[in-house]
């Protein structure tokens, strides 16, 4: 095959290589907050159920911390024409991953890149072991889905044309609508090189101000729509507390980067302990993208471009920075790998083009570096890809990896109950409640493992004395009601449970598995009741079908 036949057909290669080292995640199983997120609440059957599902109240009802309607239509169709079927929703995340690759391809090869380097650049993104958790868990899709539309948004952008800077400024848009971080890519369309004067500035600031409204719009009406963990709040830190909590932030990306295996794919579980070397670190890492960022504004090209998408890593510590922030800085590395491939790519290229001609002993042993660097990624995340089988796997291995981590322990007994293993889950438990004990979320995994134990007086305890509010509130009173039931607290069941079901901020699923213990603690006593319990626990969710059984029995009685 000759040079020429060869490079036409590299990057298709690419993609079939990518496509191959992650075809396991079609075999996966739904992963941590998987469960959440594809669920009878995506069927749409009528046009209203159709606006609804894409609403604010939509994305929240499937695990969205934010307004992201591109990424809630995907789950959407995904689900309407296959179902719960994990390997269809799983190969949408697995061609995602390979179109980002294939984009970011052509993204480098659009600013001169060799066709080698440019390889060598997309294959440090694209195998790089932290992509793993993000292409096998399909909650967190909005990574990829931004990541395709902002590459392509540059893209565009970057070339002549009304017809491709419309269709740029429209990728724009999208990139927002899929994660709310996608704003950063409209200041990054005056990184590119190429044009200059009104035909670069023009479309870049056009595309900061569509990014910039939508954003602003998203996560207004995210605050507003419904409660969630991460809703703005005011924080009593002062700043240098803030300052040194986003330089520790900045260093765990840094960390990831280079040991992929440090910490947790799901949460950093870090510890801010003021200015230490890592914070500090951080924030002078920080500070040399930004100085980076502004050079590119002078002379756009590669390096300014790989530091403006490192910068992502700055969007997500940028509320830390505020006396309102939201209690936790974004956890992905998806996003700040483009900038990392950008940056190899062009690294590369200098080597390439200068050591092949003046030094063809460094060209050969840089070469031998290169390929072993990509065959220990390759190595790497094919290691990885097994942990995300399924959420019991993920979690023992975190467990494992970093038995000191909380986070780690928590989740992990959190699977175990899951998994009907409460015995088990209670070893982990017992110490971190002690730990944490004015901890809602903590107080009610807690209580359920005592439930699940059959020691629902203990249960009682754990939850009967506290306010039963915010994010944890609703799965609480649901652990409540059933330890007050077990416990033949029968009346005290039933002022909770009216206490309760008229709460509109109570989540379908919550309310479901509420009115669904009502139902079976009242077929006792008012067969009536228990037949209305029952019939609106199935309202909302269709698949409780050994209460659908139980409904149909205390009707032919």
């Amino acid at each position: 095959m000759s040079n020429e036949r060869l490079l036409r057909y590299l990057p298709l290669l690419l993609t079939a290589g990518v496509l191959m080292i992650f075809a396991p995640v079609l075999k996966g199983d739904f992963v941590f907050d998987d469960f959440y997120t594809i669920t009878d609440a995506l069927r749409v059957d009528s046009a209203g159920d159709f606006a609804q599902r894409l609403s604010p109240g939509g994305s929240a009802a499937v695990g969205e911390a934010t307004w992201r309607p591109l990424t809630t239509l995907t789950y959407v169709a995904v689900y309407n024409v296959f179902g719960k079927s994990p390997w269809a929703h799983h190969a949408v995340d697995w061609l995602l991953h390979a179109a980002v690759a294939l984009l970011l391809l052509l993204l480098l090869r659009r600013l001169g890149l060799s066709i080698f380097p440019a390889m060598a650049g997309t294959l440090v993104f694209a195998l790089h072991p932290l992509t793993a958790g993000t292409v096998a868990m399909i909650s967190f899709r909005e990574e990829p889905l931004a990541a395709l539309c902002g590459l392509g948004a540059l893209l565009l952008l970057s070339g002549k044309g009304k017809a491709r800077i419309g269709g740029g400024l429209t990728l724009v848009g999208a990139t927002t609508l899929a994660k709310e971080t996608g704003v950063a890519f409209g200041p990054l369309t005056a990184l590119m090189p190429g044009r200059e004067g009104r035909a670069r500035w023009l479309p870049a600031a056009t595309a900061t101000l569509i990014s910039g409204v939508l954003g602003l719009f998203l996560l207004s009406l995210s605050k507003g729509g419904h409660e969630t963990a991460f809703a703005l709040q005011r924080t009593d830190s002062d700043f240098a507390t803030r300052l040194a909590t986003a330089g520790t932030t900045v260093f765990a990306y840094l960390k990831r980067l280079v040991i992929w295996r440090d910490l947790s794919p799901v949460h950093d579980d870090v510890a801010f302990n003021g200015f230490t070397v890592g914070a500090i670190v951080g924030l002078l890492f920080l500070l040399l993208l930004a100085a980076l960022v502004v050079r590119g504004l002078q002379r756009p090209g590669c390096g300014a471009l790989a530091a403006g998408l490192a910068l992502f890593t700055l969007l997500p510590t940028l509320n830390l920075l505020v006396p309102t922030w939201s209690g936790q800085a974004d956890r992905f590395c998806y996003l700040p790998l483009l900038g990392l491939g950008v940056a190899v790519g062009w690294a590369v290229e200098q080597v390439w083009t200068r050591a092949r001609v003046e030094s063809p002993g460094v060209w050969r042993l840089a070469n031998v570096a290169l390929i072993a660097v990509l065959t220990l990624l390759a190595v790497g995340v094919s290691r990885e890809l097994p942990r995300y089988r399924n959420t019991l796997t993920l979690f023992h291995s975190v467990y494992q990896r970093q038995p000191e981590s909380e986070l780690g322990r928590f989740y992990f007994a959190q699977e175990l109950l899951r998994l009907r293993r409460p015995d088990l889950a209670e070893e982990l438990l017992t110490p971190l409640y002690e730990a944490h004990r004015d901890s809602l979320k903590m107080a009610k995994i807690t209580a359920r493992c005592y439930l699940d134990l059959g020691r629902a007086d203990d249960a009682i305890a754990v939850l009967d004395s506290r306010e039963l509010t915010g994010s944890d509130g609703a799965a609480a009173a649901v652990t409540l009601q059933a330890a007050l039931f077990a416990a033949g607290r029968y009346d005290d069941g039933m002022a909770l449970t009216r206490a309760w079901a008229e709460r509109t901020t109570m989540p379908e699923g919550d309310r479901a598995l509420f009115l669904a213990n009502a139902a079976l603690a009242a077929s006792g006593t008012d067969l009536a009741l228990a037949v209305q319990f029952a019939e609106a626990a199935l309202q909302l969710n269709p698949q409780l079908s050994a209460l659908r059984e139980q409904l149909a029995g205390w009707k032919n009685r």
